[in-house]
């Protein structure tokens, strides 16, 4: 409803798990000695929205004994760009990466918080413009080490929108559906 009456496509949440069935996301594991196996995890989304995402997560579940899991992350835009996004060694059996707060990653999309410049067409970002987000295909890429026999990875990510439901939500992400039918 919120984009209908503002004539506006505002982000909404997406999902993409690897555990399980979710549309766009190809996990590939290739035996590298006895003890060590790669586990790559690509997730691929399209990205339609006229704003950008209010927050991103990648939420991470590993299953080992004694050696973590090593893992490096990459974001692909539609226009061809690799962003590094950083290295982590999953250090429980969940784990949550929080991309939006991360200040390396902050640092190296020239200051811009990177649930902007992750999404933000080049040719709009710079002084004196406002960034604009670039519409097409995304991608995730985890590329990860597992150094047991039985160990496993997985990811989530989850790209949080701005509207949610029938009344959309506000700034802490709460459905105004349930405040509007609770003052009804």
């Amino acid at each position: 409803w919120i984009g209908f009456f503002t004539g506006t496509n505002h982000p909404t949440t997406l999902v993409l798990n690897s555990r399980g069935d979710s549309k766009g996301v190809r996990k590939d594991s290739q035996v590298v000695s006895d003890d060590m196996r790669t586990t790559d995890i690509t997730m691929t989304f399209d990205y339609t929205f006229d704003g950008f995402p209010s927050e991103l997560n990648i939420f991470l579940t590993s299953k080992y004994q004694q050696r973590r899991p090593h893992l490096n992350l990459f974001w692909r835009t539609p226009d061809g760009r690799q962003i590094p996004l950083g290295e982590i060694s999953v250090s429980s059996t969940a784990e949550r990466v929080a991309l939006s707060i991360d200040q390396r990653l902050i640092r190296r999309l020239d200051g811009l918080s990177p649930e902007v410049g992750l999404f933000a067409d080049p040719a709009t970002v710079g002084k004196d413009k406002t960034p604009k987000p670039l519409k097409g295909k995304y991608e995730l890429v985890i590329e990860g080490l597992v150094f047991e026999k039985d160990a496993d990875l997985d990811a989530k990510l989850v790209v949080y929108g701005t509207v949610h439901g029938m009344g959309g939500t506000d700034h802490r992400r709460r459905d105004l559906m349930i405040a509007l039918l609770w003052g009804t």
